[in-house]
């Protein structure tokens, strides 16, 4: 023991004094003034502690070795000196090293930790009272430094942006690193169960506390955080640990090869930015090149790892000093290896710390294992065979709750592991990609893993829950489909874009009427402006969403319920009728739904015989739900009847399918075929036949897997039913009473809301610019097509689409003076359009998406008038970025669905010495919409009068400019001025802002409201006028406060709350600055 203790003080002397970099002009210019106690941060408190807690707990195993108690007061008070003394030297001696900070406070908190440690033994006293076996604390003691070195600095905070944080990490997209980190946690967790077995039985119970309490402090702990690794590592781990028989010498000698290989290959493979590229032969240089507690809290992880190798190398009787050598020289490697590799270090220091590894196992096991026997005896006692027991039972036993969970966390694995390798291959389809690659967080995948569950498992669940000896009533049975149904819509809304679903199901028809009713005055138009246009219109969509979705998975779904009902032998006849026909009464609605009233072009272009396409996927789900059936009979033959039904379902599917398909589909200029739209790349990139084949082959693979596996997981927890007590769950009653009562609060604040941030009745009936919008539609739509004379570089051109499409690099477009009921497509870059003053295009849309589709980079538009752009998906707008980069001068765009939805490519948007009114015309959308990846800067431009509860502009853009420009809606029911959702750069300057009595939205501007999503955040307000109609309104709504903020030298005239009152000059009223009443809005 006095070996450790002496190594432990040559640690901390050495942790405490590095970089040794001693001066004499340092000691010669310092004083006593260095005594005085200075507040050190909370890392270097918690690191002082850690760092002297070993040396507390190895003199007080040291006094048990000698036979000396706590009770005597020698015990304690002699090595407390001494190290007293010990700490106060090494402060004494950072004098003289620039890089350090002496302090008295460091000297407290190594007190501290050495006190912690000391009497830390105390819970090994208590624990050795329940042990066979004294020798078990070591295993113990073990598995808590490991825990220690998880929740590091061990200090929970309060700040809820800190808590946000913790939990971003499972935002990231799939990706094979993460696989990798959960394979090497998971062995280390399946170590620390084994280790623990050694104290008690790991049991379900047990592990559930202890997993969701790690969770838990994961989340609270400053500097933790939530990773996939983390959630999905234990549960594995434990898996593995209750379905093998760990007395059994092979299984334990494979762990033992695991854990080595785990420690070899995590030290091997190059994971995130390098801490500390520079080589030293320095040990522990770079523990110490960070904050003190992140050091301490490696070092324990790693002595944490090598002193579990030592305790399973013990527990195969090996000898210890031999596997301790193993185990350096294989450390040696990995760190000669790692001055190889691109963000990995060199630190000898690591076999140092196997050497301390040693030694804690060694004289800490002597001294245990002194107190009863030996530690062969105990490895044949009771604790084995009670975890042997408890393997054996969990493996013959499948109806167990961990089997479902097995089911479940592999499943999971399983699939993210299957995406990530989709998206690294080549020629993946654009859908499929944009699907899963734009919105694929650890999150998503899990909620697209819920909806393959309950798509390809609710049937079998619905079709097993049926009692047989009681008649079926039919609306109970339609009700459980429809929750089934609703639960995978939430599921699959939540999992991907709603771009994504809109391309699957189609847009929306119902809401776009919902908005049109904003014209009307009936009662049934004023109670919707009552409970909100624009709220209603999206639970409309989002409706009509569902009930689209349900038809079009239904051609799975519901053949699928069939079969699996059908082979029920004891069911009755009766309810077997009934089943079959609301199953095809569900077929049939299905097909009106989704080929008779479809809302997206996919479904009429693409598919040229419904019945063929709709036999193809029924056939396709009644097999595969026979190859379930077929797998789940124990029987020979279904290693023939298995692969046959594969086959059929690959064969039969594919000729069908391709019977209903559009074989040749021309559009955008280009030929393609149906196959190839689904299946291949994209439009230009056609595959030959033999690959759509064998693409369509892996998607029928998939498909026939998922439902198998599905099922199973349904057949597992039905037959958990005993285990779950239903009674906790609410009844479906009281959540119908609490969604009534939260209804009528809403309506209670409608009416009488306005203190509370929320929008009144009185604002919300009969704007004043109805009759004035009613007016300029009128004449709008009064127009005809009425052209001048296009010319592309100088010479005439057919009409306005094919200049747009004939146009090439640095052309330039004139659009003359006329009415140009026309759109077009640019695919060119840098392509520039002059319109003469009087030129206007109007009323068509290309695409489905706008007036001018804008494919190529760096386009410019000067001088364009456009208004009356609609299209059935509700985003209709004079331009549609999909490019980079683009340039507005002098334009105006007016009375459409939008004025501009930017592109998510990068590059800058540029507006200027431009207009844009009456946006948001018969549907929810922006005046201006830009995406991540590009900047916006708008100067001396217009932004007004916003409809439907649309903003005037709408930046996901990481920096955004607004200069000299003037934004209001004193007319109309907008939502937010400038609504800056995901953060970053914003800066407004001497602009005026105006916000009239009839937004929905009481903030003018709003920032990060959605989720700070670029890496820097600030906010620069200044030298703007800002005008509120309203009783109260707030000047920006925030929810984390970015790097700099800076709102000052504005005039705030209203009610507005927000900005500081020091440095922002304030008005009560319009009439307190000489401004005309509303709805006046005031030019620069």
């Amino acid at each position: 023991m006095k070996k450790l203790i002496a190594i432990l003080y040559v640690i901390i002397a050495y942790g405490s004094l590095y970089p040794f970099l001693f001066s004499l002009e340092e000691l010669s210019a310092s004083s006593l003034i260095w005594l005085n106690i200075n507040i050190p941060s909370i890392g270097d408190v918690l690191g002082n502690l850690l760092l002297f807690l070993p040396l507390g707990v190895a003199y007080r195993l040291s006094a048990l070795q000698q036979g000396l108690h706590l009770s005597q007061l020698y015990t304690w008070l002699r090595p407390f000196g001494v190290v007293l003394f010990f700490a106060f030297i090494l402060q004494v001696l950072q004098i003289g090293i620039a890089e350090r900070d002496p302090n008295l406070i460091d000297v407290l908190s190594n007190s501290i930790g050495f006190t912690l440690g000391f009497i830390a033994i105390n819970f090994f006293d208590r624990v050795k009272v329940s042990l066979e076996n004294p020798i078990a604390m070591l295993p113990i003691a073990i598995v808590i430094v490991y825990l220690l070195s998880q929740l590091a600095p061990f200090l929970p905070s309060i700040d809820f942006q800190a808590l946000k944080h913790s939990i971003k990490p499972l935002l990231v997209a799939p990706s094979a690193s993460n696989v990798w980190l959960v394979l090497f946690n998971t062995v280390t967790w399946l170590v620390m169960f084994r280790l623990l077995s050694f104290w008690r039985p790991v049991t379900l119970t047990f592990f559930v506390v202890g997993y969701i309490g790690l969770l838990v402090a994961k989340v609270v702990i400053y500097q933790n955080s939530v990773t996939w690794a983390v959630i999905i590592a234990p549960l594995i781990g434990y898996l593995i640990f209750r379905l093998r028989d760990w007395h059994d010498d092979r299984n334990q000698k494979q762990l033992y090869v695991l854990f080595l290989a785990s420690i070899f290959f995590s030290s091997l493979i190059s994971a995130g930015k390098p801490i500390h590229n520079a080589f030293s032969m320095l040990p522990f240089h770079s523990y110490l090149s960070g904050q003190v507690y992140a050091g301490v809290s490696t070092i324990l992880l790693k002595v944490s790892l090598f002193s579990a190798a030592m305790w399973l190398s013990l527990e195969l009787k090996y000898s210890l000093h031999r596997q301790a050598y193993v185990l350096a020289g294989l450390v040696l490697i990995t760190e000669c290896s790692q001055i190889f590799i691109s963000g990995r270090t060199f630190d000898i220091g690591d076999v140092v710390l196997v050497g301390v590894a040693f030694l804690l196992v060694r004289h800490i096991g002597d001294l245990l294992a002194s107190m009863l026997g030996n530690v062969t005896e105990y490895y044949n006692s009771q604790t084995q065979d009670r975890v042997s027991k408890t393997a054996i039972s969990c493996s013959k036993e499948k109806n167990t709750p961990v089997f479902l969970i097995s089911l479940l966390v592999g499943g999971y694995m399983l699939l993210y592991m299957a995406i990530s390798l989709v998206l690294s291959l080549p020629s993946i389809p654009y859908n499929v990609r944009e699907l899963f690659e734009n919105n694929g967080s650890v999150l998503d995948v899990l909620l697209f893993y819920v909806f393959l569950l309950c798509i390809f498992g609710g049937g079998y669940c619905s079709a097993n829950t049926i009692k047989e000896d009681c008649e079926l009533r039919v609306s109970e049975f339609i009700g459980t489909q429809v929750k089934i149904l609703l639960i995978a819509f939430i599921a699959i809304t939540l999992a991907i874009s709603e771009e994504s679903l809109q391309d699957i199901i189609g847009a929306s028809v119902y809401a776009r009427d919902i908005f049109a009713m904003r014209e009307e005055s009936s009662w049934l138009a004023s109670l919707l402006k009552i409970l909100s246009l624009s709220m209603t219109a999206n639970f409309v969509r989002y409706v009509e969403y569902f009930v689209r979705f349900s038809a079009l998975i239904g051609f799975i779904y519901f053949p699928l319920l069939l079969i699996l009902f059908w082979v029920r032998k004891k069911q009755t006849i009766t309810n077997k009728f009934k089943v079959t026909i609301v199953s095809s009464g569900a077929i049939a609605f299905c097909y009106i739904t989704v080929f008779i009233n479809a809302s997206t072009d996919n479904l009429t272009e693409l598919i040229a015989s419904p019945i063929a396409v709709s036999t193809a996927f029924i056939s396709l789900s009644i097999l595969a739900g026979l190859a379930y059936l077929i797998v789940s009979v124990k029987s020979k033959a279904r290693l023939i009847w298995f692969p046959l039904i594969i086959l059929i379902s690959i064969a039969s599917s594919w000729y069908t399918l391709n019977y209903g398909l559009e074989p040749v589909i021309v559009k955008y200029g280009q030929t393609f075929s149906a196959a190839d739209f689904l299946l291949g790349p994209d439009r230009e990139n056609q595959l030959s036949q033999s690959e759509l084949v064998i693409r369509w082959s892996v998607l029928v693979l998939g498909l026939i897997f998922v439902t198998c596996f599905a099922c199973r997981v349904s057949r597992a927890a039905l037959n958990l039913k005993g285990h779950f007590n239903t009674a906790l769950l609410p009844k479906e009653s009281y959540l119908l009473y609490s969604a009534a009562g939260v209804f009528c609060l809403y309506l209670l604040y409608r009416i009488f809301g306005e203190p509370f941030h929320i929008q009144t009745i009185s604002s919300m009936l009969d704007p004043p610019a109805q009759e004035v919008v009613k007016v300029q539609l009128q004449k709008l739509t009064n127009l005809k097509h009425a052209p001048g004379v296009i010319t592309l570089d100088g010479k005439p051109a057919k009409d306005f689409q094919t200049a747009l499409k004939t146009a090439r690099a640095f052309s330039e477009i004139n659009i003359g003076r006329g009415l140009y009921k026309a759109s077009g497509v640019v695919t060119a870059n840098n392509v520039k359009i002059t319109a003469e003053p009087g030129a206007v295009i109007f009323g068509s849309a290309s695409q489905g998406k706008g007036a001018i589709v804008a494919k190529g980079n760096n386009l410019i538009i000067d001088g364009l008038e456009c208004h009356s752009i609609s299209v059935p998906s509700n985003n209709g707008v004079c331009v549609r970025l999909e490019g980079r980069g683009l340039t507005l001068n002098n334009v105006y765009f007016h009375h459409a669905q939008g004025g501009l939805l930017g592109s998510p490519k990068g590059g800058d948007i540029v507006i200027q010495n431009s207009r844009f009114e009456y946006m948001g015309h018969g549907s929810f959308f922006h005046g201006v919409y830009t995406m991540a990846k590009t900047r916006l800067l708008i100067k001396n431009s217009s932004f007004l009068n916003n409809q439907t509860g649309g903003h005037e502009i709408k930046s996901r853009s990481y920096y955004t400019e607004i200069i000299e420009s003037v934004i209001g809606s004193s007319l109309t029911r907008d939502s937010r001025l400038i609504d800056i959702p995901n953060g970053g750069q914003v800066r407004i300057e001497n602009s005026v802002l105006v916000e009239g009595a009839y937004s929905e939205n009481h903030d003018l501007l709003s920032w990060g409201v959605e989720g700070v999503s670029h890496d820097e955040g600030s906010i620069v307000i200044r030298n703007n006028i800002f005008i509120a109609d309203k009783s109260y309104a707030r000047l920006i709504a925030m929810k984390e406060e970015p790097q700099k903020l800076d709102i000052s030298d504005n005039i705030i005239v209203g009610g507005i709350e927000g900005a500081p009152k020091a440095f922002n000059t304030f008005f009560e009223g319009r009439a307190d600055l000489g401004i005309k009443p509303a709805p006046f809005i005031p030019n620069l």
